[in-house]
């Protein structure tokens, strides 16, 4: 055998034990997929094969469903208990606004004591104070009626002294009523002179005759339209109804006419021209002089 043959056949060799290691690391790495997707037999698994995994599915589905069934259990659990929860939720909230009500309530009553009592606490001050002043005043009302009983005492003195005087006085009244009825009879008998005599009962009549002497006023009004003037003397100075009164210019120098008073004021008259006197235009400010008793020109009443 040359060279080249035991080359070959060294090669030959290594390539089986290559092929050898080959086969037998296949055969040991080899997978039987059959048993991996399909194993329920007891002997493999007693060789410490795991189950396949259709049987491991088959476990899971159940398992789920078991589960699946359990969480529906533990759901509709957990809803009653939710709802029992919310009940009693619902009726802790509702008795909660019950003793929020009760406690809203007790609050108000305590605040009413309190004004209750701070009212009670100011009215017993008030009334201390009260019975403070009336203490006060009753020493004063002690004093008082002391002083009204000296003072009544006093009265009574004077009462018996009034006593003597109204005898007195009713001495001097029944007096006095003589003199009357002789003064009434002495009135009746000068009311029937006058009557005879046709003289009128009344003083201010014949006073009104004559205008008061020395008086002096000024005219502080006129009403040419009505013919009437304002002067500055009235009741106060003696003027009355009917007096007459001269009219002259401001100055005195000039003659205006005359007038008669027709209504008296305390501090004025009003008064209207006489007809048959005019001798110019009364003026404000014209000096009014009263008449003399006896000089009256036509016209004049």
């Amino acid at each position: 055998m040359n060279l080249a043959g035991k080359i070959f056949t060294l090669l030959i060799f290594i390539m089986s034990l290559v092929l050898v290691s080959l086969t037998l690391t296949i055969y040991v790495t080899h997978t039987n997929w059959r048993m991996v997707a399909d194993n329920e037999k007891e002997e493999m698994l007693a060789l410490g094969h795991p189950l396949g995994y259709k049987q491991q599915l088959a476990a899971a589905e159940q398992e789920n469903e078991e589960l699946r069934v359990l969480n529906d259990d533990m759901k509709d659990h957990l809803e009653t208990e939710k709802e029992l929860k919310r009940k009693a939720v619902t009726g802790l909230e509702n008795e909660l606004a019950i003793q929020r009500e009760d406690i809203a309530k007790l609050q108000k009553e305590l605040d009413d004591k309190r004004e209750a009592i701070r009212v009670a606490i100011s009215s017993a001050e008030k009334a201390q104070k009260q019975a403070e002043q009336l203490a006060s005043e009753n020493v004063e009302i002690r004093k008082q009626i002391a002083a009204v009983l000296l003072d009544r005492d006093k009265e009574v003195n004077k009462n018996i002294e009034l006593t003597d005087k109204v005898y007195e006085v009713r001495r001097q009244i029944g007096e006095l009523q003589k003199r009357s009825d002789a003064l009434n009879s002495e009135l009746s008998q000068a009311k029937q002179v006058m009557s005879y005599l046709n003289l009128k009962p009344d003083v201010f009549y014949y006073r009104s005759l004559t205008s008061p002497t020395g008086l002096r006023g000024q005219i502080t009004a006129v009403d040419l339209d009505r013919k009437m003037v304002e002067i500055s003397v009235g009741s106060d100075d003696g003027v009355r109804e009917g007096h007459r009164f001269e009219v002259q210019t401001a100055d005195g120098r000039s003659y205006v006419g005359r007038v008669l008073v027709l209504q008296v004021f305390p501090e004025k008259a009003i008064c209207e021209h006489i007809p048959g006197f005019e001798n110019g235009t009364y003026a404000k400010g014209n000096i009014v002089i009263p008449v003399t008793a006896g000089l009256k020109k036509k016209g004049e009443n």
